[in-house]
């Protein structure tokens, strides 16, 4: 999907954020911000993973981990449904505020703050695995090293659902790609 944005939109908002921290901030820092200001607190879980887990994971009590989980609230419906939830998040904001999402439900889940690699789960312990577009945050050699953690902490058989866009998606159009083809300096998207 092609989506423009116009002047005001939130979407666009964070995307300057981002833009004008990122270059003098870390990764984590821009998060924090980010959630800190409860600008990234969605109280929905996205389509595709509402869509993942009833075609894919129908037998409840299965495991899942989100990479990138924010404000958790892909893993609260998953939890909410019958699974057993992990989360990771480079923000601590958005870590506590998945943890009091999940309190306040009477929910569980191994929340931790936490990059995507080394990831400090067992090998094959999850049976879904969730990126809903955190792994876009990072630059492809980076994201190679992740792909793989997210491997190993899978079960033979698992499932991996992976948002990643491609070189026409309107972010890469309209951004500037580095020497490592992470893109930045978006215009729409």
């Amino acid at each position: 999907y092609l989506l423009k944005v116009q002047s005001g939109c939130p979407i666009l908002l964070i995307l300057e954020k981002i833009m004008a921290f990122s270059e003098n901030l870390t990764n984590k820092q821009v998060w924090d911000s980010l959630y800190k200001d409860k600008k990234m607190l969605s109280a929905a879980p996205w389509s595709e993973v509402v869509s993942a887990l009833f075609n894919y994971m129908p037998e409840k009590g299965k495991k899942i981990l989100e990479v990138g989980c924010g404000s958790g609230s892909n893993i609260l419906f998953a939890a909410s449904l019958g699974y057993e939830v992990a989360g990771i998040d480079i923000s601590e904001y958005a870590i506590k505020h998945a943890q009091d999402k999940f309190s306040s439900e009477g929910l569980k889940a191994d929340l931790s703050v936490s990059e995507f690699f080394p990831l400090k789960f067992n090998d094959n312990t999850f049976d879904f695995v969730i990126d809903r577009g955190a792994l876009l945050c990072i630059n492809m050699t980076e994201c190679a090293k992740a792909i793989g953690e997210i491997h190993r902490v899978m079960i033979q058989g698992g499932r991996f659902l992976f948002t990643p866009r491609s070189d026409w998606h309107s972010f890469a159009i309209s951004g500037k790609t580095d020497d490592d083809r992470l893109v930045g300096g978006y215009r729409e998207g």
